[in-house]
């Protein structure tokens, strides 16, 4: 997209937003004002908008919007203790984005609350503008297509248009975006090495500390013998993650290498008495050039074999 349709879309976007803050009343005589710097109450929004800082908060702020919620109900599905979540709650009220009931105790959104929920709505459309960029790597699922990357402001998405569908519809893998708009100064291959890394990095510390990768609530990680899965009850985000395919440290070092390669899955197997994956990576020509062995149910790495 040029950058004058992107300025022209902005506005607009902006004059949507004016006209959402507007009181009914006062959108036929609604005047643009610019508050002076040396009258701006700064401090009062960074207040209002501090109660957005955390993202479980947002979510918190979400699940409030249908018919609200008692302390109980939010104690289990945030699964925090009871200080962290008092704490979380008094932010949220004290920025005037919630109130609790004086009869019953049921935590409510207040219309500051639904105001700004809806205006992160509109604001978050310009988070999912992306550039789609075509790699010089096959894919290592079925090797026949050329994977293409959709680079966001946030973050990255991977798919391969032959056993992916159009834009990973049926399958991709997203990373972390950790240089924003300025991804193109570091070039494509450092973008993909620094979010792969710090991608897995996240993904590991949320699984071992029981966390949301979404909105940091706790959450239980269900391990089965081919895959981890969870679903969060705040913010109803599905993880689903494979554990008998190469491990991902593994995987992109050999995708560094190979231009084309594929990997293929067999077992259970038998590897020094422990129940393992075996999975064998092979090049262009279909010679071996590495096997792994992972652990069922762990995906941990038992043994590496590189030809």
């Amino acid at each position: 997209m040029k950058l004058e349709e992107r300025v022209t879309k902005l506005e607009n976007k902006l004059e949507e937003i004016l006209q959402i803050l507007q009181p009914e009343s006062k959108k036929m005589e609604a005047i643009k004002v610019t508050p002076r710097a040396e009258r701006m109450p700064v401090k009062l929004y960074a207040q209002t908008l501090g109660g957005l800082s955390n993202p479980i908060r947002i979510a918190i702020l979400n699940r409030l919007t249908a018919n609200g919620a008692y302390y109980h109900e939010l104690e289990r599905l945030t699964g925090m203790p009871s200080a962290p979540l008092s704490f979380h709650l008094k932010t949220l009220k004290s920025s005037g984005l919630i109130y609790q009931d004086a009869k019953r105790g049921k935590y409510l959104i207040s219309e500051l609350g639904r105001r700004l929920l809806e205006l992160i709505g509109h604001l978050a459309s310009s988070l999912y503008s992306y550039e789609t960029v075509e790699l010089d790597r096959y894919c290592f699922s079925c090797s026949q297509a050329k994977m293409k990357i959709d680079v966001f402001p946030t973050h990255l998405q991977i798919w391969c248009p032959k056993c992916g569908d159009d834009h990973g519809l049926k399958w991709s893998f997203t990373l972390a975006n950790p240089f924003g708009g300025e991804w193109r100064r570091h070039g494509v291959e450092k973008l993909i090495d620094t979010g792969w890394q710090e991608t897995f990095r996240l993904m590991k510390e949320a699984i071992q500390s029981s966390r949301c990768l979404n909105c940091n609530a706790q959450i239980e990680y269900v391990f089965h013998e081919d895959r981890i899965e969870a679903k969060c009850p705040l913010c109803n985000q599905h993880y689903s993650a494979r554990t008998n395919d190469l491990t991902p440290e593994r995987l992109f070092q050999l995708w560094k290498k190979h231009t084309k390669m594929r990997q293929k899955t067999e077992g259970p197997v038998e590897k020094e008495g422990i129940r393992c994956w075996e999975i064998t990576v092979t090049d262009e020509r279909n010679k071996i050039i590495a096997k792994q062995y992972v652990k069922v149910g762990k995906g941990e790495e038992l043994a590496w074999l590189e030809f």
